[in-house]
């Protein structure tokens, strides 16, 4: 698509005034004057399904010299947002990088920047300070990954897993090395919590629901069947978990660290993204928690059968780190690939972070309930899952 149309002319108002209101740098390449941004303004973008103003902001981070951008969208986002890796051509040549943008909520957008310049680019070697536009209503974010080549291709953990990678490697880099500073550094005080106060902002957003909403059919009878365990019981045990008192490192945490904010490269590094939820003094149990959490309910296949996923919900509930095995089954493999990844994250929970089981399954508990009513996620995977944690709690 091209930004040139009869509105030009407000349309290089409104990203003029947005850098002059702003700023929000360029990327690499001799900085543009206001006649090069207007000029960068008519290139040609490579994709379709982008709004004028989304367009505009884009082309506005262009440097001087610029001859075309090429966007290719990433796995789609829970919150609504669009991601894509980006390339582009200057002084006759492809730029020497792969960038993530990312255009969403203006609001959310800048919570987003805050986040990065206060706890990522600081903390975490290899992700630089964003380039950055706003808009009256939306706004962008271009985030530089030292580790991306020309050559790199990119893909969303869920991507990665259901196209048959392994997640274990990208896990437990992730959490050992990328995250090093935010969870385990010797230096980090150490502090206590209720898990109710640990997982308050989540809580909340399913304060009020019911257990199984009719939506869901006739899947709580079947799970009663299978666990032996009736929704009063359920219930019952949520709520004597959530004065449960925990202790860990204190630092600061992701906040959202589910599979589609993991990015794979073709080496397998991860690059986490999406830092709005991002805080300190938090628990790194909260980020493994989430992570786990995503893999079960996101990523593993949503036709695979539930005998299959209360089998493994059953030995998870009852071992920190078992032995897992299935019996042949559809989507065995699928299934197994996928459990690979939450025992790559318990371990470092156990043995990196020294998070007891009992806690962990407790607060996992808990946060399996505050997340039962995420339209995206496998809700008869949650209820079975729920059920064989409070049966153990």
């Amino acid at each position: 698509m091209c930004a040139s149309n009869n509105n030009i002319a407000d349309v290089e108002a409104f990203v003029l005034s947005s850098i002059e209101t702003h700023g929000g740098g360029f990327l690499p390449g001799q900085t543009p004057s206001s006649d090069d941004i207007r000029a960068n303004l008519l290139l040609p973008i490579l994709i379709d399904g982008l709004h004028q103003d989304e367009a505009a902001l884009i082309l506005s981070t262009l440097p001087k010299n610029a001859e075309r951008l090429y966007l290719d969208p990433l796995d789609k986002g829970l919150s609504g947002s669009k991601v894509f890796t980006a390339k582009y051509d200057a002084d006759g040549h492809r730029a020497g990088k792969v960038f993530v943008v990312k255009i969403g909520a203006r609001d959310k957008i800048r919570e987003e920047l805050t986040a990065i310049q206060t706890f990522v680019s600081p903390h975490i070697y290899a992700i630089g300070p964003p380039v950055f536009r706003m808009s009256a209503n939306v706004g962008l974010l271009i985030t530089d990954y030292a580790g991306l080549s020309p050559q790199s291709q990119i893909h969303s953990l869920r991507e990665h897993v259901r196209l048959g990678g392994d997640p274990t490697s990208v896990i437990s880099r992730l959490l050992r090395e990328r995250f090093k500073s935010w969870y385990l550094d010797k230096r980090l005080p150490k502090s206590t919590w209720t898990l109710e106060k640990l997982l308050a902002r989540y809580l909340q957003k399913s304060s009020g629901a019911e257990l199984a909403p009719s939506s869901w059919g006739n899947v709580l009878p079947w799970v009663q069947e299978i666990c032996g365990l009736k929704a009063c019981d359920i219930s019952a045990a949520v709520k004597s978990v959530h004065a449960h008192r925990f202790s860990s490192t204190q630092g600061i945490v992701h906040g959202d660290l589910h599979c589609q904010n993991i990015l794979v490269d073709s080496k397998l590094e991860p690059w986490p993204i999406d830092f709005a939820w991002c805080h300190r003094d938090s628990s790194p149990l909260l980020d493994v928690m989430m992570l786990e959490c995503s893999l079960k309910f996101l990523v593993a296949p949503d036709w695979m059968d539930l005998r299959s996923a209360a089998s493994i919900e059953g030995q998870l509930a009852q071992d920190g780190l078992p032995q897992l095995h299935l019996s042949n089954a559809p989507y065995a493999t699928e299934l197994m690939l996928t459990m690979s990844g939450v025992l790559a994250a318990r371990k470092v929970a156990i043995e990196d972070m020294n998070i007891s089981f009992e806690d962990y399954r407790k607060a996992l508990l808990l946060l399996t309930w505050a997340l039962r009513t995420h339209p995206g996620l496998n809700q008869s995977y949650i209820l079975i899952s729920m059920a064989l944690l409070a049966s153990n709690i």
